[in-house]
């Protein structure tokens, strides 16, 4: 299977993911969201990085299950940070599927770092649900 086929997984995976959630808890995340800043999000996601592999890696049935033991808006703080996971994975492999081997060493530093630029400035994970961030410390 190519990179390209992984990466476009790991999109469809993520918007699965994001579908798990009812309207209404889907609506709630904006509103949860705006109490942290984004440095906050970052700290909460390293917390509970072990659960977030989890649930973004298991089958849809073992994620039903892994969502069952929390609280609703815990349920919907893990959800978030899946889907957030399995973007930042389609990022990251359809921006190495982009690179091109047969550089030399040294052209391909500059290729590796421009394709980390790519990945950072095209970051549709920094906020994965439709609408605007509501990250407290973004306007």
């Amino acid at each position: 299977m190519s990179l390209y086929t992984y990466s476009k997984a790991s999109l469809a995976i993520g918007e699965q993911l994001a579908a798990t959630l009812e309207p209404e808890e889907y609506e709630d995340v904006y509103r949860i969201m705006s109490r942290f800043s984004y440095a906050e999000w970052q700290d909460w996601r390293t917390r509970h990085a072990a659960a977030v592999k989890k649930l973004a890696t298991a089958t849809p049935s073992a994620q039903r299950m892994l969502v069952k033991k929390h609280s609703r808006e815990d349920k919907m703080l893990h959800v978030f940070a899946a889907v957030q996971y399995c973007f930042e994975a389609f990022e990251i492999l359809d921006a190495i599927a982009r690179i091109e081997i047969g550089s030399s060493y040294r052209e391909m530093i500059g290729i590796a770092h421009d394709t980390l630029g790519q990945i950072n400035d095209n970051r549709v994970s920094r906020w994965p649900w439709k609408g605007p961030m509501t990250y407290r410390d973004d306007t």
